[in-house]
Formats: C-alpha cells, structure tokens, sequence
C-alpha cells in the first residue's frame, strides 16, 4: 500500500488567501458602513423636520417639556 505524498503548501498561495479573504471582510464592513451612514442621514433629516419652527411636532414637544417641567416644579413645592 502506498501513501499518498503531499506536496507542502507554498506562502505565495497562503499569502493569497489570506489577503483574498481580507480583501472581501474589507469590502463587508465598508458597505454595512454606507448604509449604517445613510440611515444616520435619513434620521438627522427627519429630526431636522420635526425640530423647525412652527411644525406640530415641534410645538408639541416644547409643551410636552414644559409640562413635565411644570409637574416637576410642582411636586417639588409640595414636598
């Protein structure tokens, strides 16, 4: 019975894989990024919207706050 000989794996071909490999995560992680980074630019232009003047949204924010400040003041004094 004979054994099979295997022929030792050369670096060039090691080196190759390995920077094929880390090549492609590369390219992974910098499309998860853009569209990490375009989400994060809808949402600041959504925030951007609601925080204008004279939008509903706005306004109801800044009475929603006074109110909670108002409340606040308010159980504070009773104390």
């Amino acid at each position: 019975m004979e054994i099979a000989k295997t022929r030792p794996v050369s670096n060039t071909v090691v080196f190759s894989l390995c920077f094929a490999v880390c090549f492609a995560a590369l390219i992974h992680v910098e499309i998860e990024l853009h569209a990490h980074r375009q989400m994060l630019q809808a949402l600041n232009q959504k925030l951007e919207e609601n925080l204008k003047p004279g939008n509903l949204a706005h306004k109801e924010t800044i009475s929603i706050d006074s109110a909670l400040k108002t409340l606040s003041g308010d159980s504070a004094k009773g104390k």
